[in-house]
């Protein structure tokens, strides 16, 4: 069994950090909810909405970010572990700079090519593939969790120009 015990932790403390270049009451799209937490209460001070393309994981909206999107501009985004099980990630970071407003800034934790893979995963990305995908951002803060000696875990907040 994979131990995600360290990620989990340092993604924790990525959101604690993400708050502080929030304002209180923004709107917030957590893109892909998580079937392990539930984040509300992390984000309760802002407007904070859960997407997902599975009603099953009852999110705030039914969405597939990987079509067309047709949603109110954000001040932020979290996308945390998303990537590797989508067909075209590609368009999934289109998309989010699209609705993301200038200046807004975004939570991106990518699983990298150390964690070993799973039946539904699709596509990894190196350390160099997010730098390429967040080109068109500030970065703010970012941190790679290794295994070993490869990257397991890209964590980057930052802030869209």
């Amino acid at each position: 069994m994979l131990d995600l015990t360290s990620n989990r932790i340092k993604y924790h403390e990525f959101q604690e950090r993400f708050k502080k270049y929030l304002t209180k009451g923004c709107l917030i799209y957590d893109i892909g909810r998580s079937d392990i937490h539930d984040y509300k209460e992390t984000f309760k001070d802002y407007k904070y909405i859960t997407i997902d393309r599975l009603k099953s994981k009852n999110p705030d909206l039914v969405e597939d970010f990987e079509g067309s999107v047709f949603l109110d501009q954000a001040d932020a985004v979290i996308l945390n572990g998303v990537t590797e099980q989508c067909d075209n990630p590609f368009k999934i970071f289109h998309n989010i700079h699209l609705i993301l407003k200038k200046g807004g800034v975004a939570l991106f934790g990518i699983i990298s090519v150390g964690c070993p893979l799973y039946t539904w995963d699709y596509l990894r990305f190196t350390p160099n593939g997010v730098k390429h995908l967040l080109k068109d951002y500030k970065i703010l803060e970012e941190e790679i969790v290794y295994r070993g000696d490869m990257p397991d875990y890209i964590f980057k907040i930052v802030q869209k120009i």
